[in-house]
């Protein structure tokens, strides 16, 4: 009698996949693995990862997450991370950990595995892929040093000029960014906002408006917005 496979019996070989890799029958786990992945279900490759990694099979292992990471989230991609440092392709790690912070946002585990510059360098990262990202907003707040007095909230207009031209512009063009920052201190404002800007750019920044807003008491001194470059032509280079 064939059995037919419905979401109740997936759900069961998923789990009943990562009990065999926890009891450490591994040949066990790769079978139930290769049957979610006929089923179309992303837990296989995870589990066939793990089997593999159990029997020492690294190589293997970092070709099925390879082949896993486009149908899956962070889960595959911070292993697959581990796994490429263990085989030290500390680069191809490195971008696997920026995917899965990207990916589902992992950031405060982030925090616990690599260096507190590096948590900083992906957490910059992910907000130059989106701005909205809040999680990565806070864990910036968090690892950077913050003054000691009670932080006000502010909206700043900053005014930069770009650091090279763009395409089919003569010279580098101004722009204008609106961030929201809580600071202690009016120097800290423009400190804090910085960083999210290129670094050939920032001896240009100015602050063109500030105004202070009403919002609950807040903890922590850092961005909380951060909006999209507005940039404009310039008749000559200033």
């Amino acid at each position: 009698m064939k059995t037919i496979d419905t979401p109740q019996r997936t759900l069961e070989l998923m789990r009943k996949g990562f009990a065999l890799v926890g009891e450490g029958r591994y040949a066990d786990a790769l079978q139930i693995g290769r049957k979610l992945k006929r089923l179309g279900h992303f837990s296989a490759f995870e589990i066939m990862a793990l089997a593999h990694l159990g029997l020492d099979e690294l190589p293997k292992a970092i070709a099925t997450l390879e082949e896993g990471v486009a149908k899956a989230g962070r889960v595959l991609w911070e292993l697959l991370g581990n796994c490429y440092s263990d085989a030290g392709s500390f680069k191809k790690a490195d971008q696997a950990y920026t995917r899965a912070l990207l990916k589902d946002r992992c950031y405060r585990d982030l925090v616990y595995h690599k260096t507190r510059s590096k948590a900083l360098r992906l957490a910059f990262r992910a907000v130059e892929e989106s701005l909205d990202n809040a999680q990565a907003l806070a864990l910036i707040r968090e690892l950077l040093p913050a003054g000691v007095a009670r932080p006000r909230f502010f909206r700043l207009l900053i005014h930069g000029i770009w650091d090279a031209p763009l395409e089919n512009w003569r010279v580098p063009p101004g722009f204008f960014r609106t961030v929201e920052v809580a600071a202690s201190s009016p120097q800290a404002e423009l400190d804090y906002a910085k960083p999210f800007f290129p670094k050939a750019a920032r001896s240009s920044l100015a602050l063109e408006e500030i105004k202070v807003l009403r919002r609950p008491a807040l903890i922590e001194e850092g961005v909380y917005f951060l909006s999209a470059f507005h940039l404009y032509p310039r008749k000559k280079k200033a």
